[in-house]
């Protein structure tokens, strides 16, 4: 039986190495993508996440 700290640790690690997981092809094509015209910074991510529906 595990204990309850050794079911946290391997969550902590399970998230960690899912976030820093490097995939063998992209998710998306080139076709599937399109461009938004450069970089987009926090700013305008903060201004569309809090723009009403």
């Amino acid at each position: 039986m595990r204990s309850r700290a050794d079911g946290i640790a391997r969550d902590a690690v399970r998230a960690y190495l899912m976030r820093h997981r490097k995939w063998d092809s992209p998710l998306l094509s080139y076709d599937e993508t399109f461009d938004l015209g450069g970089p987009i910074d926090k700013d305008v991510i903060r201004t569309m996440m809090n723009r009403p529906a």
